[in-house]
């Protein structure tokens, strides 16, 4: 029985060394430590301004992570719609009307909601290559001033 156990003990820590090997040789391989938030979203997160400046200069398609009720309340001009819970409904006519190489600003409601990271990590499973979050979303978007649709 204390064979086994040795043998076993032996088996794991050869597995965890392999594993972390193979995890340092890779080229994006997981950090061990670090700020997972971070590490998690696709791109890289936007303010306001630079939100702002990308729609003005039609730079990208905004999308916005929020359900279609709120949506019909108002939103940034432009954006299309794809929200979160909805997901598989929507990405079809997404899919025809957005090429994957074309730049993406996600958004949802405000800075405490994560709907658009998770819309943004799945448009990155889905192979859209250039994405941003607008970390403050359309509350954010509001306060500046700029202009919304209804």
């Amino acid at each position: 029985m204390k064979k086994i156990v040795i043998e076993s003990a032996l088996i794991v820590m050869l597995s965890v060394f392999v594993g972390c090997v193979v995890n340092i040789s890779r080229e994006k391989g997981l950090p061990f430590v670090g700020e997972w938030e971070n590490d998690t979203i696709p791109g890289y997160i936007i303010d306001t301004k630079t939100a702002y400046t990308i729609w003005k200069e039609q730079k990208a398609v905004f999308v916005d992570a929020r359900s279609k009720q709120s949506f019909e309340i108002d939103h940034i001009p432009g954006a299309m719609n794809l929200p979160r819970l909805h997901l598989e409904e929507y990405i079809a006519g997404f899919f025809s009307s957005v090429d994957t190489d074309r730049l993406l600003v996600v958004y949802c409601s405000s800075e405490d909601c994560s709907d658009s990271k998770d819309v943004a990590r799945y448009l990155k499973w889905r192979n859209y290559k250039r994405i941003c979050v607008f970390k403050g979303g359309i509350m954010a978007w509001e306060e500046h001033g700029y202009p919304l649709e209804e």
